[in-house]
């Protein structure tokens, strides 16, 4: 039977296992409510044809231990209950109980609490994941931090010659929540061995690869860590032995470094012979991580990449990966388990601002990581909490800034900068115009040279990454993109001044102006852009 204390799941993630198992168990299905107030009702189920209704209560008290459990009932849930008047009343608790103890909880509870069947507690709950195995497995957070796995994990890290910090990913667990990207990155790891990770800044890469290499970590392969070239990754190459290579970033520490370089020394051919030599491997696994827009970059400049089969291995990771409940998961967990004061969860808490989070248009796991972390936040007072979390969702450039500035080309920035004075989305032939107006005039006054097909190199380049493109349109992928290119702006006079000067059309005007408008920047003010009527008399 497996013996979990729960101590790695949040109230949270405890109330979902519960409501997994119940269901399982009773046969039928039963209601789950959002965090909040919850009058007493964490779960509920009815039966019309009998025309009863059962209420049930979760409580997740890891360490409190049984007389703080008791206290709470007796003051704050027998009220409840009794304004409920179920016709039956379940209690599911992490608490470790022992007979004496259900006892007591009974007499708090009659009569709603029929027989000390309806308290389950610690051992039950195990009892129930025995019975139910499909439950644990969903549950893989649960699984995946069970004194055995972390056991074998940390052995199978120890016992080699590589690095993999087992004690970083094992403090992350308890905030992971698992994303549309899981299965799916998992079912190309394990249908063809190898799996290529890819997304926009900030989205989860890292922490899901993490997640897999730990879980196979479990299985019994040992870890090795590819920190240079693909050389290291050879060398450490044993076909009788189950290994589970890891190359984070593994573009932005080769391509990006000397990207000519890249090619000269054949690292294109290399890689593809590596992923090769893994894919067809009785025993290999492979991970790697890599920015979109870093590997549609790559793409473009090496032939063999375009032609190999290293596409058949990605997984992209989006933002749509997130959905309402995965994203309320991901905020719950890391105010739960983080370091905030109460007076900043408070904040949180209170009228519901958290749903302000969660519906932001610039969600992102790395802003929810920032915004929870006490060090980060700690001179911003409690009463100014919420406008420093706005803030960081209005402008995200923390995100943007890296790939904007230095990994992505001149050509490819242009392309946005254009398409930002569009408002964001542009027909494919109208931004070519306004990309090769502005693009010449920056070749010019920055002395870079142009290229004939600089625009469809660089539209290349973004797609993905920073720009969709759809039915001959090209649109930001994320709105964060087009408020982080509004802070380049603000910063960047000169930028801005290039903007205006080399506008076409009378709807880029338009679009500057506005924003010059709304604008309380120094740029705007800086820079003289002209009423779009003025303009074209």
């Amino acid at each position: 039977m497996p013996n979990y204390d729960f101590s790695q799941l949040s109230a949270f993630d405890f109330e979902m296992l519960v409501h997994g198992l119940l269901e399982k168990e009773l046969g039928c299905r039963i209601e789950a409510f959002k965090s909040g107030r919850d009058r007493g009702i964490d779960l509920r189920y009815s039966c019309p044809w009998l025309g009863t209704k059962t209420v049930i209560q979760c409580k997740h008290y890891v360490g409190s231990g049984f007389s703080k459990l008791l206290s709470n009932l007796k003051k704050d849930e027998a009220p409840k209950v009794l304004a409920l008047t179920p016709d039956r009343y379940m209690l599911v608790t992490s608490v470790g109980l022992t007979p004496d103890n259900k006892d007591e909880i009974l007499s708090v509870f009659e009569p709603y609490i029929g027989s000390t069947d309806d308290i389950i507690g610690q051992t039950e709950i195990n009892q129930l994941l025995e019975k139910h195995p499909d439950i644990e497995q969903k549950n893989f957070k649960l699984w995946l931090t069970s004194k055995a796995v972390l056991d074998r994990a940390i052995h199978n890290a120890e016992h080699c010659q590589t690095e993999f910090a087992i004690e970083k990913v094992t403090k992350r667990l308890p905030l992971y929540v698992q994303n549309d990207c899981y299965p799916r990155a998992t079912e190309i790891l394990s249908k063809t061995n190898v799996v290529i990770i890819s997304g926009e800044p900030g989205i989860g890469k890292t922490t899901l690869a993490d997640m897999i290499m730990f879980s196979f970590l479990s299985e019994g392969y040992t870890p090795v860590i590819i920190k240079s070239d693909l050389k290291e990754g050879r060398s450490l190459y044993n076909k009788g032995e189950k290994q589970i290579f890891y190359y984070d970033d593994f573009l932005g520490q080769t391509f990006l470094r000397e990207r000519h370089g890249f090619l000269l020394r054949n690292e294109d051919a290399s890689l593809i012979d590596f992923v090769e030599m893994i894919h067809f491997s009785p025993n290999a696994k492979l991970i790697m991580t890599t920015r979109e827009h870093i590997l549609s970059n790559a793409l473009l400049g090496s032939e063999r990449l375009r032609r190999s089969p290293l596409l058949d291995h990605r997984c992209i990771m989006q933002i749509a990966d997130y959905g309402r409940p995965a994203r309320a998961r991901i905020l719950y967990n890391h105010i739960y388990f983080s370091d905030l004061p109460e007076s900043y969860k408070r904040a949180l808490i209170d009228d519901n601002f958290y749903d302000e989070i969660l519906r932001h248009r610039n969600f992102n796991p790395r802003l929810i990581e920032w915004l929870s972390s006490y060090r980060r936040i700690r001179e911003t007072e409690p009463s100014k909490y919420r406008e420093f979390i706005l803030g960081i969702l209005q402008n995200p450039q923390e995100i943007w800034h890296e790939a904007f500035q230095r990994q992505i080309s001149d050509y490819a920035r242009s392309v946005l900068l254009a398409l930002f004075t569009f408002g964001g989305k542009a027909a494919v032939n109208i931004l070519r115009i306004a990309w090769k107006n502005l693009s010449e005039f920056e070749a010019r006054k920055y002395n870079y040279p142009l290229s004939p097909d600089g625009y469809e190199s660089a539209l290349k380049e973004v797609e993905g990454s920073f720009v969709a493109i759809t039915k001959g349109m090209v649109e930001f992928l994320n709105p964060s993109i087009k408020d982080f290119i509004t802070g380049e702006l603000i910063a960047s006079p000169e930028r801005l001044s290039d903007l205006v000067q080399t506008s076409l059309r009378f709807e880029q005007l338009v679009t500057l102006w506005r924003w010059s408008l709304q604008s309380k920047s120094t740029s705007s003010r800086e820079v003289s852009i002209p009423s779009p009527a003025a303009a074209w008399l």
